[in-house]
Parts: structure tokens; C-alpha cells; sequence
């Protein structure tokens, strides 16, 4: 028994070498990992560790993810000197943690072979959907993308199961591990606070009769989870020396606009992959049809506190999301639904084993097993498919043009839209940094180190379609520093090079 417990590893490890292959082999479409926020860690990485910047220097995103995202990519971009590299290195090391996590909590609930084999059927399901591109499974492919958030709540949700399966007073390691994982989640990613402790604290409230045995280890719980807030908070004002924000406000005008956006959303998963769409939308409707007998306990119930636990969490997270969503005047965004979407597939394993009768369980493991061949075989077939020789690290023919038409004039500072500033300078092998500009040429400080804004610069590259949002307007360009020394077309971009520092905005 103790093979068929870890074999699923062996075969994780066998997907994600094969998801490894298909990246190097450019099998995966590379705008998902070259985009400027998906280059958040790597441009950090680049301007601290390799050009001597310093932290308090950088505007970093409202959500700075410091853990677990700042350890895993430092360490996979120590580990290999090119961040085409370590963003393959960080995906590997995202998944095993989401294997980790999910088999932690899986195995209170079920037997060790189907926890582990459940765990490693759904990271390569998810892995698989992410190489797909489908949204938002994309983000276990990538850093600073809230899956480190994620993470933290399943470890929180473990340590819960565990204390709430205890009668007596707690032993202090739990309301520790509570405090410690809010401390670090909320430091890193404030969604936490709304997916994950407003949803156990709905669950601690509406379940309060039933599990009055343990009141007062709800409180205990609960203050845990609120003094990790606090200190989570705390130490994030300390560690961000440029705070920037988004702005949060909320009103009924956009309802119909927001309803219509999160329909889409699901209509999307149902396009790319109809079995998630299937487990995601099933999981919702058997917990809201079980949710009145597990509150009145009678009837159609969950008994387990742990398992109740898991189930009126997660409706009361997916509830508020929604309520927060409709109402938001910002626009609907699919990764704030990453909990939404991959607990269904994390939990539905376990928690049918902890439900089902006794005779029923043992379709379980097999039916665990068949999924995790499944994801495997698809993602072997992803990477033998096309017969395509390992690649080096992307160098598109847009910004090898670009290259070419600065190196004559030594231009090496220079200006363009927040699209496409870290992309280029991530990309270029000449060494060049462009500073993202906003459309009427103030800087875009957003995602960035202010050490990139000069006080005159080389050269601008502006659209080549002069209706294009978000980028710097050629005219007013030339209107302040008249016409270039030189330009050239390049894919979508049109580049003006000035004489070294010579180009100066208002």
C-alpha cells in the first residue's frame, strides 16, 4: 500500500518534466510568461540581484506577493542565471507546493493513496489547463499571480480541519500555524483577507450552534486569524516604501456590466475544458443543497466539523467574491477567481471519500488513478507532438529589430507604453531598459523601479497605429524634441532614436 501512496509523485514529476519540455520547446504560448505583469518577479530579480537596485526604490504592485513567490523564483533564478529558465524552475517548484498542500489536507479526509493520488491528478489537471491556456488555470504556470495566496489558504484550511476534530483546549502549535499563514498571506496578497478568513469566520458564525462543544476554540481560532490580519498589514506598511493602490469603490451602476462579465468567465471554462466546468458548477450545487440540513443539522447533511468546515467556507468565499465582483467599479477580473475555480478540483476527491458509504468509497482510487494518467498522457502528448528541438530563450524578430536600430547610436535608456517597457528590456540582448510612459508622457510608475525614469532619454518607441491605447503619442514626441536622428519600422512599434540623452519629456 505504502507504493501506491507515493507512485502518484513519480508520476507528477513525469508530467511537469514533460510541461517542462513543451516551454523549452516553445510548445507553450510564450506571451503568458513575457508579458510585463507576468515579468513582475523576473525585472525585481534582474534590477536587485544583477544591477545592484534596491527595494525601496520599486513601486510595487498593491499585492507585493513576498511569500511564497519572492523565495521560489529568487531560488529558481539563483539557480539558473536566465530567467527563461527560472520561470520554468518557478512553475515546478508552484506545483509541487500545490501537490504538498492539497495532499496535507486531502490525506485528513481520506486514506494516503487516495489523497496523494487525488493531489497529483488535479496540479497536473490544473498544469495541463494552464499549458492550455485556459484561465484562470494559467496562473499555476506563472509568479505574482495570487496562487501563493491559494496556497497559504489550503495550509490555513488544514490546520482548521485538524483543530476543529478537537474537543479539548488546542495545543498552541494550531492558532500558531493559523497566525503565522494570515501573517504571511496578508503581507503578501490582501485578497486573502476576502477569500479565505471573512469566509471561515461566515462558517465559524453560522455553524455556531451545532459545534457549541467547541465555542471556545472557535474563538481561539478566530482571533489567530484576525491577529495574523493585523500583523500582516502591519509588516506590509513597513516592507512597501511606494505604496500604490486600486481603486476599490463600489455601487449598483455596474451591476448589469459586472454580471455579464463573470457570465462570460464561466462560459470561457466551459468552452476550454467542459469536465471543469462540469466538477466546478456540480460542486456548488451539492454544497448549496446540502448547506440548510448541515446548518440545522438534520436532514441532507455534512457532519464532520472539518468537512462542514470546507464546505460552507468555500460557498461563503465564493458568495462574497461574487457580491464583492457585482458590485466593483474596477473591471472583472478572472485570477481574484482562482479559489473559485480550483477548489472544487482540490476538494472533491477527499471530501466525497469522507461522505460517500464505505462500499461506494472504493471506486475512489481508481477513479483518481484514471484521471492522473489521463492529465499525464496529455501532457506527454503536449510536449512529443509537433517534433520541435529544444529552444533557447525567446528572441522575437520585433525586438531583434529594435536591437538592431539602437545599436549604431549606442542608445541604451528609452521610453514606451507600461506593455511593453519590461517586456522589451527583459527580451533585448542589448542590454537596453525602457521606462513605461503613460499615453501624454508622464511616468508610469507601476510595477517598476523609479532607477528606469531619467531625466532625458535616447530614444521612444511609440505604435506604429496611432490609435493604440496605453503608449506614448508620437506627435507630442516630436512636437517637444523634433524630429529623430533616426527610426525604424519594428513589428507594431515604430522607434525614434535621438541623440544620447537628448530626448526629453515634459
Amino acid at each position: 500500500m505504502k507504493v501506491l501512496k507515493y507512485l502518484p509523485f513519480g508520476a507528477l514529476a513525469a508530467g511537469l518534466a514533460a510541461l517542462v519540455l513543451a516551454y523549452l520547446q516553445h510548445k507553450i504560448n510564450l506571451l503568458l510568461f513575457f508579458n510585463s505583469d507576468a515579468l513582475y518577479l523576473p525585472s525585481l530579480y534582474q534590477d536587485i540581484v544583477q544591477r545592484g537596485g534596491r527595494l525601496s526604490q520599486w513601486f510595487l504592485t498593491p499585492a507585493p506577493y513576498f511569500f511564497p513567490d519572492w523565495p521560489l523564483y529568487f531560488a529558481a533564478n539563483g539557480l539558473f542565471a536566465q530567467a527563461w529558465h527560472a520561470v520554468a524552475a518557478y512553475f515546478v517548484f508552484q506545483a509541487v507546493l500545490l501537490c504538498g498542500a492539497l495532499y496535507l489536507l486531502g490525506r485528513l479526509l481520506a486514506p494516503g493513496a487516495v489523497a496523494s493520488t487525488s493531489a497529483a491528478a488535479v496540479t497536473l489537471f490544473i498544469a495541463l489547463l494552464g499549458a492550455q491556456g485556459a484561465y484562470p488555470y494559467v496562473y499555476l504556470l506563472l509568479s505574482a499571480y495570487h496562487v501563493g495566496e491559494f496556497l497559504l489558504s489550503l495550509l490555513s484550511l488544514a490546520l482548521l480541519v485538524q483543530a476543529l476534530r478537537k474537543d479539548g483546549p488546542l495545543p498552541p502549535t494550531l492558532p500558531a500555524g493559523l497566525f503565522a499563514a494570515a501573517t504571511l498571506a496578508v503581507m503578501s496578497d490582501k485578497l486573502y483577507v476576502l477569500h479565505h478568513v471573512l469566509a471561515v469566520l461566515a462558517a465559524f458564525v453560522l455553524m455556531r450552534r451545532r459545534w457549541q462543544p467547541v465555542r471556545r476554540n472557535l474563538l481561539v481560532l478566530a482571533g489567530a486569524l484576525l491577529a495574523g490580519c493585523v500583523a500582516g498589514a502591519l509588516l506590509h506598511k513597513l516592507l512597501v516604501a511606494n505604496p500604490v493602490g486600486l481603486p476599490w469603490k463600489f455601487t449598483v451602476k455596474e451591476l448589469a456590466r459586472n454580471a455579464r462579465d463573470i457570465a462570460a468567465l464561466w462560459g470561457g471554462l466551459w468552452q476550454f475544458s467542459p469536465l471543469a466546468a462540469t466538477v466546478t458548477l456540480g460542486w456548488y450545487a451539492a454544497l448549496l443543497a446540502l448547506l440548510p440540513g448541515t446548518l440545522r443539522g438534520r436532514g441532507w447533511r455534512i457532519e464532520e466539523r472539518g468537512t462542514a468546515l470546507l464546505a460552507v467556507s468555500s460557498l461563503a468565499s465564493f458568495g462574497g467574491l461574487l457580491l464583492v465582483m457585482l458590485l466593483s467599479r474596477a473591471p472583472v477580473t478572472i485570477r481574484y477567481f482562482i479559489p473559485v475555480f480550483w477548489l472544487p478540483l482540490a476538494l472533491a476527491m477527499p471530501m466525497l471519500h469522507a461522505a460517500l458509504p464505505e462500499r461506494a468509497r472504493r471506486a475512489l482510487l481508481p477513479l483518481a488513478w484514471l484521471a492522473l494518467l489521463a492529465a499525464l498522457w496529455q501532457l506527454v502528448s503536449l510536449a512529443r507532438g509537433e517534433p520541435r528541438a529544444v529552444q533557447g530563450a525567446p528572441y522575437p524578430e520585433e525586438v531583434a529589430c529594435i536591437d538592431r536600430a539602437l545599436r549604431p547610436y549606442g542608445a541604451v535608456h528609452g521610453i514606451a507604453g507600461y506593455w511593453e517597457a519590461s517586456r522589451i528590456t527583459m527580451l533585448s540582448q542589448s542590454g537596453i531598459r525602457v521606462a513605461p510612459v503613460t499615453a501624454t508622457l508622464e511616468p508610469n510608475r507601476w510595477i517598476t523601479t523609479g532607477r528606469n525614469f531619467q531625466s532625458a532619454y535616447d530614444f521612444a518607441l511609440v505604435p506604429r497605429d496611432a490609435a493604440a491605447a496605453d503608449q506614448p503619442e508620437e506627435a507630442a514626441l516630436r512636437r517637444l524634441n523634433g524630429e529623430p536622428a533616426a527610426q525604424a519600422e519594428c513589428g507594431m512599434l515604430r522607434v525614434l532614436v535621438y541623440p544620447r540623452a537628448a530626448l526629453k519629456l515634459p
